[in-house]
């Protein structure tokens, strides 16, 4: 998104490493990101309850699909399992992502594992 080899953000990147090595947030939690949770909150005027972090675009798509798929399933309506994506978009190489792909470079080989999505 902001280009490879960018120097404020890999200048960022180490330094952070220093203070914190890649940690899953699965049962764990630390300081920078209940920090930036915080942030993200307050700049929604706390409308934002809780924040939900991705390792990368496909994981966050993957994510989104299985919360809204888990949300229409919390209100008893399991019919809705069904979901669109835009013609000829892309969204990532995880099973949900590609499943809402819509370029067949992608997802041909993969479409016998993929629920259909609707274009």
């Amino acid at each position: 998104l902001f280009g490879h080899a960018n120097p404020r953000i890999n200048a960022a990147l180490k330094e952070q490493l220093d203070q914190l090595e890649h940690a899953m947030l699965a049962g764990f939690t630390h300081a920078p990101v209940i920090e930036l949770s915080e942030q993200l909150a307050a700049l929604t005027s706390h409308q934002l309850g809780h924040c939900f972090y991705a390792s990368d675009g496909a994981s966050a798509v993957e994510i989104a699909l299985k919360m809204s798929f888990h949300a229409w399933r919390n209100q008893g309506q399991t019919e809705k399992q069904e979901f669109i994506c835009v013609q000829g978009s892309y969204h990532g190489e995880t099973v949900g992502a590609l499943a809402v792909t819509d370029v067949s470079l992608f997802r041909d080989a993969y479409g016998p594992m993929l629920q259909r999505a609707h274009v």
